[in-house]
């Protein structure tokens, strides 16, 4: 077994595969943990103004909504077929609870939950690139007209820093402006994009717990229970407030106690809502001033913040007082749809994200030869009389290493299968990662399985000695796994996710 070098003609070749497709249309879906939405462009009309890219307006109480997304919320019927989802899903399930609560719990009404992605969409996996959130709202925010004065910022050699404030996670990454082509801004991460569960529903279940303190948890669950359709009309006028209040904002009057119900309004003074967001506002800030320590990521040109929690003015105000020294702190105009239409951007244009970093060790399980000189590892068997190394670790590409998109590296692999046994088995290739710089082994703490390609035997059966290549070759937020059989030509492989 033997390395090769970066192979050059692969250079960005899936990448541009992929761009010079004349697509007719690019769609993009945006499963989010608390709002959902899609957005598409078609080529023609992408390619005289990128940013002509449509939205949909969800019907919301029988009205049309001015939000562009809608909550991920998923009603089935009894029988577990789809009835709606989104709005009408919300509406759906009110209406059952208002005339038939017996009817309604037989109903499933789905929310907070993850969706698998497109193998169950019927969709080829050809056609579908994965985006990083906050990438695609970089590219969405350099095209934006000048007179929104975010543009601006995206110069060539500048780096900024992103700031994706999304309803489950937020995610920060740090990127580099390459080059400029016409109006194209070509963009390669400095740092690899990091983050937590610090969204906005954190926020969500501070006032939950709050509302159990005052009320009693039991009384909470019930209202939840048999009131469900007020407990939802509740949750989302508190969504409106999140967005709205104000580190500035004071009260014209001042409450007697903390909480103070009026009529059908529950009134809760200033300084109780804003310490909601006190746990996501120390996480987010204590992962800022982390991510300032890393090579190449200290005093960005601008810092940006985007997705549905950038909306916050309590959130917005506190990054900015943390961060006096950083200018600007800026949001694009419709930051929840920065990252949806972004990624119709990146669909057209895959190639504009030129290289990413690593953001764990990959690496293949072999068993290698044993080395008797400086070896280390006891774990060794015999293969047709061969002593192997059991469960090593193979690097070939490094945590926090900018890999560029297409790049490629080879290993080279010879086999004995004396056994005739052995040469009607397959080979199991086996794709590990770790967070570790140099693993030595499968076995080693932080060290996990990925994903594995099954490569069968030419014409049924392995010649005695068989010599073959296999590829590594990063494609964005995929890498493709490639076994190159020497002799016979075959090739085999599949795609893994390395988002």
């Amino acid at each position: 077994m033997d390395y090769t070098k970066d192979s050059k003609n692969s250079e960005n070749e899936r990448v541009l595969r992929m761009a010079e497709k004349d697509w007719i249309v690019v769609t993009a879906i945006d499963l989010g943990t608390t709002f959902s939405g899609y957005a598409f462009s078609f080529r023609s009309e992408f390619q005289k103004d990128p940013l002509k890219i449509s939205t949909n307006s969800w019907i919301s109480e029988g009205v049309f909504n001015d939000e562009m997304k809608a909550p991920s919320i998923l009603l089935l019927n009894p029988d577990q077929s789809f009835n709606s989802f989104g709005y009408r899903a919300q509406n759906n399930y009110k209406q059952l609870l208002l005339v038939d609560p017996e009817k309604a719990v037989k109903y499933y009404y789905v929310q907070d939950f993850k969706m698998q992605l497109h193998n169950r969409a019927g969709i080829e996996s050809s056609l579908i690139v994965l985006a990083y959130e906050p990438e695609a709202a970089a590219l969405y925010c350099s095209l934006l007209p000048a007179d929104q004065g975010i543009a601006k910022y995206f110069q060539v050699g500048r780096r900024l820093m992103i700031v994706d404030l999304g309803g489950g996670t937020v995610d920060i990454t740090v990127i580099k402006v390459i080059k400029k082509e016409e109006n194209l801004t070509y963009i390669e991460h400095v740092y690899r994009v990091t983050g937590g569960a610090w969204g906005g529903n954190q926020v969500n279940k501070n006032f939950e717990n709050f509302l159990a303190n005052v009320f009693g948890n039991d009384v909470i669950e019930e209202f939840k229970k048999n009131y469900l359709s007020q407990w939802m009309e509740l949750k989302g006028d508190f969504e409106l407030q999140k967005k709205t209040l104000s580190v500035a904002d004071e009260l014209k009057e001042k409450l007697d106690g903390k909480v103070k119900i009026v009529g059908d309004k529950l009134c809760i003074d200033v300084e109780i809502f804003k310490n909601f967001f006190h746990d996501c506002v120390t996480e987010i800030i204590g992962h800022i001033n982390e991510t300032f320590m890393k090579r190449g990521c200290a005093w960005p040109s601008a810092m940006i913040l985007v997705g549905g929690f950038a909306d916050s003015l309590i959130i917005r105000d506190a990054i900015i007082n943390a961060f006096p020294v950083i200018k600007p702190i800026v949001s694009p105009p419709g930051t929840s749809m920065s990252v949806l239409k972004g990624s119709v951007i990146f669909g057209h244009l895959p190639g504009i994200v030129t290289g990413r970093v690593c953001r764990e060790t990959l690496g293949l399980t072999l068993h290698r030869p044993y080395v008797p000189e400086g070896e280390t590892n006891k774990q060794t068997f015999k293969i047709d009389g061969i002593l192997r190394v059991d469960r090593s670790f193979n690097k070939m590409f490094t945590v926090n290493e900018v890999v560029k998109l297409g790049q490629t590296r080879t290993l080279e692999l010879q086999d004995l299968h004396k056994s005739k046994e052995l040469r009607k088995q397959p080979k199991i290739i086996e794709v590990y990662v770790s967070k570790d710089e140099d693993p030595s082994f499968i076995t080693d703490a932080g060290c996990s399985l990925r994903g594995k390609i099954t490569v069968y035997p030419p014409n049924g059966q392995w010649p005695e000695t068989t010599e073959g290549f296999i590829d590594i070759e990063t494609g964005g937020t995929e890498i493709t796994v490639r076994y190159r059989d020497k002799y016979s030509g075959q090739i085999t492989e599949e795609n893994i996710d390395f988002l």
